[in-house]
């Protein structure tokens, strides 16, 4: 399927979101391999057990990989979205909104001092439900997005009710 062209004001508008992300990503990736270096430790609110600091840090892992799985269906879809010139509208707003995920993501990695914000003052718990909430909808909704641009020349279909 292709779409109609693309005017220039998107395109300018576009190609600029991800270059404004791409260089937010890269300041943080660097921020992140510098700290690495510098072996600044995290700093987790005193009230978290090591427990609660070994979930936090499994759920950030567990958050990255499932923006690589994002990544990867994104990549193996793109073909099947709907094209038009220069690129894609459909491809590259969800490429934007998965580099922000990304950047997100890296926010979360950087070494940091997490004990006197608002982390330690609502409790590991509230912290936790908070993060897990915001990633599954963000996350979902990027998902669900690209099954949308792939299932754009039907309806979004699902496999539910009866059929004769």
């Amino acid at each position: 399927m292709r779409n109609a062209d693309l005017d220039l004001f998107t395109q300018a508008a576009l190609l600029s979101s991800i270059a404004f992300v791409a260089a937010g990503i890269l300041i943080r990736a660097a921020t992140f391999f510098r700290r690495q270096y510098a072996r600044v430790p995290h700093r987790y609110p005193n009230s978290w057990t090591t427990d609660q600091v070994s979930q936090f840090e499994r759920l950030r892992r567990l958050i990255g990989i499932v923006i690589l799985i994002a990544w990867a269906t994104m990549q193996l879809t793109k073909s099947q979205m709907p094209d038009g010139w220069p690129f894609g509208l459909e491809q590259t707003i969800i490429t934007i909104g998965l580099m922000l995920l990304g950047y997100a993501w890296l926010l979360l990695l950087i070494p940091s001092n997490w004990e006197h914000t608002l982390v330690d003052k609502i409790g590991f718990s509230s912290t936790m439900s908070l993060l897990v909430l915001w990633w599954a909808i963000f996350l979902g909704a990027l998902l669900v997005t690209i099954v949308l641009a792939v299932n754009r020349s039907g309806a979004f279909m699902l496999p539910l009710g009866v059929y004769a």
